[in-house]
């Protein structure tokens, strides 16, 4: 029972590497509605958003920021 514990060094990086994460998303199904694809990559883009920052590639994370703001309809982004 203790296995994700007591190995949670070597595979951190191993499903990173496989899955692009840890955290499991799953798959969206067929008749899902468009809010939740729309959720659902919203999660993605934030995510990619905080490692571009920690990587300090800041060119890329306004990239993602702006992608942010044009799906969740925020467009007090374009004030600035």
């Amino acid at each position: 029972p203790m296995d994700y514990t007591i190995f949670r060094k070597g595979l951190i990086p191993l499903l990173e590497k496989m899955h692009g994460s840890t955290q499991h998303v799953g798959k969206v199904p067929s008749r899902a509605g468009k809010e939740l694809v729309k959720k659902n990559e919203l999660i993605q883009l934030r995510n990619e958003l905080n490692k571009a920052v920690e990587k300090e590639d800041y060119e890329k994370a306004a990239e993602l920021r702006d992608r942010i703001y044009e799906l969740s309809g925020d467009n007090d982004n374009e004030d600035q």
